[in-house]
């Protein structure tokens, strides 16, 4: 779980952005080959279009480390809630009558917003973008945006005689929907909503089931209540009239069975004709107890159940996913190893890390919390042997990195480690 924690808190900026772990990286002989490659040419005499290209490399992970900001997802859901207020508050002008220009003001306002949103979204990844559900979603929102605010509405902005125009209209509520997405960034709250959108099916199946339920008790009800033999004004008229208001035909029942789905003032509904014939008590307590307890109960139990089933799969999805980082962030290490072990000697000397190459340097440095080569080769040779191992280099940028171990006790448990080997080398031999 400390990995997991730490290795979260490593994503913004992700973990291979934080050790700047890039296989391009070479050091000393290897970069001055490159260069003689190049012709000689330094980073200030590129070529024009290889700079743009890192230009724009780099406005791109800008704009991706932007739209990943919990601000951003912030400021984009309060534009959300008052655009949806706007909504509301033009929808009780107009039904009063009064002038809505300012409001549309607003909702042009919003929708400019929406389209810059679009544009970020779709600049780092271009076309790609497509693939993604949320992205056509958001691409759909804002075309329909602006058909209905500025080509539509100016037109014609009577939406009672224009039928496109009111469904354009009631489509803006869909915006609301984009609030889903940002959702997901809480955990609790997107178990909630993704528990709803899976259970889609099995709500979906209750409800056909509650229907035929409802329609079951509704034809028993005609046959024990609406042809009872007190249903007659002459009998009884009190019956009657309560027979005469709930029960008088299926569909009419079955409209009245709806109170009890909803606990809806059941009493007013069967405490009369209880009254009057205390046989249908049988008939009430059937339903109830098979409409309002059985069938919801179970209902909610079934929903429960799958949104435990989805959240466990989710849970070991991304321990899966977590472990392939993990895997892959080892083997970066170890080519970042293999680049500082010039002569290939398997351990990397003083002079190797004294030469290391710029991007790895600002990478070690970042990652171990110095500033120069020669603190980095410190705080790696933590046994002070003058070397450090591929296993030593490992180890330290796992637990620096990840279990954000500070450095200092890292040190004292090497030393301590240390120590104790030569203890138990010098008790070992004194014994011999």
């Amino acid at each position: 779980s400390e990995l997991g924690g730490a290795l979260s808190r490593q994503r913004k900026p992700s973990m291979a952005s934080t050790l700047q772990l890039s296989s391009g990286a070479r050091p000393g002989p290897a970069r001055s080959a490159a260069k003689a490659v190049s012709g000689g040419k330094t980073p200030a005499q590129a070529p024009a279009s290889q700079q743009d290209g890192e230009f724009w490399a780099e406005k791109k992970a800008e704009v991706s480390e932007l739209l990943e900001s919990p601000w951003f997802d912030a400021g984009l859901s309060i534009v959300i809630l008052l655009n949806a207020v706007t909504i509301g508050i033009e929808q009780t002008l107009e039904i009063q009558g009064m002038d809505t220009m300012a409001i549309k003001v607003i909702e042009s306002f919003f929708l400019v917003l929406y389209i810059v949103e679009l544009g970020l979204r779709f600049f780092p990844k271009g076309l790609s973008c497509f693939k993604e559900g949320w992205f056509r979603f958001d691409f759909m929102l804002v075309f329909l945006g602006i058909l209905q605010s500025w080509v539509i509405e100016p037109i014609q902005s009577d939406s009672s005689r224009f039928g496109p125009l009111m469904i354009l209209r009631i489509a803006r509520l869909f915006r609301l929907g984009k609030t889903m997405r940002l959702l997901s960034r809480a955990q609790a709250c997107w178990m909630l909503v993704r528990g709803f959108m899976n259970s889609a099916g099995i709500i979906f199946y209750s409800f056909i089931i509650l229907l035929l339920t409802l329609y079951v008790f509704a034809c028993l009800g005609c046959e024990v209540i609406t042809k009872n033999s007190l249903n007659s004004a002459d009998v009884d008229e009190i019956f009657h009239a309560q027979v005469e208001l709930h029960w008088g035909s299926v569909p009419q029942t079955m409209l009245t069975l709806v109170r009890f789905v909803c606990a809806d003032n059941m009493a007013e509904v069967y405490k009369v004709l209880v009254e009057r014939d205390p046989w249908l008590s049988i008939y009430f307590a059937t339903l109830m107890m098979v409409v309002s307890l059985v069938l919801f109960h179970l209902l909610g139990a079934v929903i429960f159940s799958s949104v435990m089933e989805q959240h466990l799969a989710e849970q070991e999805a991304a321990k899966r996913a977590k472990e392939a980082e993990w895997g892959a962030l080892i083997q970066d290490l170890k080519k970042m190893f293999l680049r500082i072990d010039v002569d290939n000697s398997g351990t990397l000397s003083r002079d190797e890390l004294l030469n290391i190459d710029p991007r790895d340097n600002e990478a070690l440095t970042k990652a171990l919390g110095v500033s120069t080569p020669m603190q980095v080769f410190n705080a790696l040779d933590v046994n002070k042997t003058g070397q450090v191992s591929i296993a030593e280099f490992v180890n330290m940028m796992w637990d620096v990195v990840l279990r954000k171990t500070p450095l200092d006790l890292k040190h004292m448990e090497k030393r301590v480690e240390t120590m104790d080997w030569r203890i138990r080398e010098m008790f070992s031999l004194q014994h011999d």
